[in-house]
């Protein structure tokens, strides 16, 4: 991770920077439109394999293979319908091209992240991933920067998404080959067993990832692509800020799951531990996102991308909600059959265009460039948090709310009072904000009793020994 995560964040800095805001636009657009029909690729085996894998792992070859073969013909019919729908609606052919390249891409991307790393993870192949992200990391960063400094436009740039996607894509069934877990027949009863598990989750899941697609698609109609490269800045730099959501989706849920099988007290024990955990932890990362989003967005894009500013601050709020409601789905997938989840969703999907459709406009009028990507970023947030207070409704976790409500409040409300507040925030000095940030968000913390003293000194020493094991360099 200390290696992939930096090599993520250049690319997602480097495109908007040396593309400018209509160019980058254009690419965000070819890289979210496709979600639109792709969201229906995983088919929910994802979740199968999250629950069922980590206590029968001898199961993952009567899976992979069957399955992989199952999603190369959904992925083409949903490409060929994506290319199809574009061509009739009018989109330009330069346009339909860079976006079916995309969708390609995209594709291999879900095959990989939703089926195959899951089933290296359920199994403990945990080292076999983390090379392959090394290594197609390294060859995208590469590339995007070769094709950047060389010129070769969104075309080079899709082109070692391709290569960097298809890279991994080949090192992943090598490795599940020499693990014996190819060459499995195709069984129509493991895969109804499979689709009848994972279907349920399929359609909540499908519908979180329509809406990158549905923001994208009302930006670029109704405020242009310009406004959804500011859009497509600020959620870059939102994404750099929830790196833990990997370790949500590939370390916590299969300990969580295991736990929850074996011993409902040592499950209810980490739910609510790990739950504290993350929020004390969200509080100065959602509070840092508000508090310096005008030069973040300075440093990573340059001045040009200055109107992106107030979409970045909103988006410090965000942070704090998608990860909550990330949690609670995490919940929700191990300890219910996922009707109830896919109705939260499907709701929050129909809102969210909703929003879209009202807020896009009206941020663009209040507020001028930059005003369409705040609008989207404001009906987002307010889509994340009703969708918050209904996952949390749904799991019926009183162990876990009893104790944590007054913490998932209290954590909260500097990031929305400072979201709220940005614009002022935003003109204060740069020294006055570091000030507020280094010494305030500590002592709220301590002030109303969300972590203590001891605490704090324990987890200074964890600190301090990390840095003493550290060797030096020479």
């Amino acid at each position: 991770m200390s290696i992939t995560v930096p090599l993520g964040i250049v690319t997602k800095i480097a495109v908007p920077r040396y593309l400018g805001e209509e160019l980058a636009g254009r690419f965000f657009f070819a890289e979210n439109f496709p979600t639109l029909l792709l969201m229906f690729l995983s088919l929910g085996i994802g979740v199968y394999i999250q629950k069922t894998l980590p206590a029968r792992r001898e199961h993952a070859i009567d899976v992979l293979s069957p399955v992989l073969k199952l999603e190369v013909v959904v992925a083409a019919v949903l490409i060929a319908a994506l290319v199809g729908y574009m061509k009739a609606t009018g989109y330009d052919l330069d346009l339909i091209c860079l976006t079916g390249f995309m969708a390609c891409v995209q594709a291999m991307w879900v095959v990989q992240n939703d089926i195959i790393q899951k089933v290296f993870f359920a199994v403990g192949l945990t080292r076999e991933v983390a090379i392959v992200n090394v290594v197609s990391k390294v060859v995208l960063a590469s590339g995007v920067l070769l094709s950047l400094l060389s010129g070769t436009g969104v075309y080079g740039l899709a082109t070692c998404f391709f290569c960097a996607q298809l890279m991994a894509m080949s090192m992943l069934l090598s490795t599940a080959r020499k693990q014996h877990m190819l060459g499995g027949p195709f069984k129509f009863p493991v895969i109804r067993s499979v689709l009848l598990t994972g279907l349920p989750f399929f359609f909540g899941g499908a519908l979180v990832s329509a809406n990158s697609s549905i923001d994208a698609a009302f930006i670029s109609k109704l405020a242009g692509f310009s406004e959804l490269g500011f859009s497509g800045a600020a959620q870059r730099l939102t994404g750099v800020f929830l790196l833990l959501a990997p370790v949500i989706n590939n370390a916590f849920i299969p300990a969580l799951s295991k736990a929850y099988y074996l011993n409902r007290a040592d499950y209810e024990a980490l739910l609510a531990g790990a739950f504290r955990l993350l929020l004390i932890v969200l509080l100065p990362l959602s509070t840092f996102l508000v508090c310096f989003a005008r030069e973040l967005i300075a440093i990573a894009f340059g001045s040009s991308f200055a109107p992106a500013a107030s979409a970045l601050a909103i988006g410090g709020a965000m942070v704090y909600a998608t990860y909550v409601a990330m949690f609670l789905t995490s919940v929700l997938v191990i300890t219910t059959n996922g009707h109830r989840l896919g109705a939260v969703l499907a709701v929050s999907v129909g809102l969210n265009a909703l929003l879209d459709y009202i807020m896009v406009p009206l941020g663009r009028a209040s507020l001028g460039p930059g005003g369409g990507a705040a609008g989207s970023a404001t009906a987002s947030l307010m889509v994340d948090l009703l969708s918050c207070v209904a996952l949390a409704a749904t799991a019926r976790i009183a162990p876990l709310w009893s104790k944590a409500t007054y913490t998932t409040v209290m954590c909260f409300l500097p990031a929305l009072g400072l979201t709220y507040l940005h614009r002022p925030v935003g003109a204060l000095g740069l020294q006055y904000r570091i000030v507020f940030f280094v010494f305030g968000i500590p002592a709220y913390l301590l002030i109303f009793k969300l972590v203590s003293f001891t605490e704090i000194s324990w987890g200074a020493r964890q600190v301090q020994k990390l840095f003493a094991r550290r060797r030096p360099l020479f």
